[in-house]
């Protein structure tokens, strides 16, 4: 009866997990991901480029010594191509996305690639999506995740001000002469933030930003 369960179990994880590849691999998928304005690609099991946004298309035309797109999707740097191909032949399945810093000329435009690993279908799904590849500027995914930890605790503009000079490592007493307020009212925008976070100490706090950012 045991052995049962678990395999109607497994069939059922099985067919959530080609409902997915379907819903990767259809056009209607495709123009939701437009919809959400993300710089996104969609390769299948051989990197053979699936599905992209206009963004990401933006992206990679004005850095063409660090992509290609064609045949499949690669990276130019030698050793970046070498941990994709690693990650993408591994025989497990990664939870985890692997996560590279595309340096360029410009140390303002660094390029943050992350590449998530869809599960194995359990039957034939022709030109599945495989992998989502997701690109970002540096800079501009730092204000993105601290604007999702912002939204997250409905932070005001004093304990948005607070947290940044705790990150950048001014003291209660340097925060509070830099922005002319006193101590006691550096205190008070701390004891509202701990609170909204559900932390104890200032450290705590630090951790959890750091964890967002």
């Amino acid at each position: 009866m045991l052995e049962r369960r678990g395999q109607l179990r497994r069939r059922e994880s099985d067919r959530v997990e080609d409902d997915l590849y379907k819903t990767f691999s259809t056009p209607h998928c495709h123009h939701c991901l437009q919809s959400w304005d993300e710089n996104e690609l969609l390769l299948d099991s051989q990197k053979q480029l699936i599905y992209i946004s206009p963004q990401a298309t933006g992206i990679i035309k004005q850095h063409p010594t660090l992509f290609a797109l064609s045949p499949g999707f690669k990276l130019l740097n030698p050793q970046h191509a070498a941990k994709l191909e690693s990650f993408g032949t591994g025989k497990a399945h990664h939870t985890e996305p692997l996560c590279l810093l595309l340096e360029n000329d410009q140390e303002s435009q660094r390029i943050l690639l992350s590449c998530h690993q869809l599960p194995k279908p359990a039957t034939s799904i022709p030109h599945a999506a495989r992998y989502l590849l997701k690109l970002h500027y540096f800079c501009h995914f730092q204000s993105l995740k601290w604007q999702q930890f912002i939204r997250q605790y409905a932070l005001t503009r004093a304990e948005i001000r607070l947290c940044k000079s705790l990150v950048e490592g001014l003291t209660l007493t340097e925060y509070s002469a830099q922005w002319n307020i006193t101590t006691g009212t550096a205190r008070s925008q701390l004891h509202g933030v701990l609170g909204k976070t559900g932390t104890r100490r200032q450290a705590d706090l630090l951790r959890l930003i750091y964890l967002f950012t």
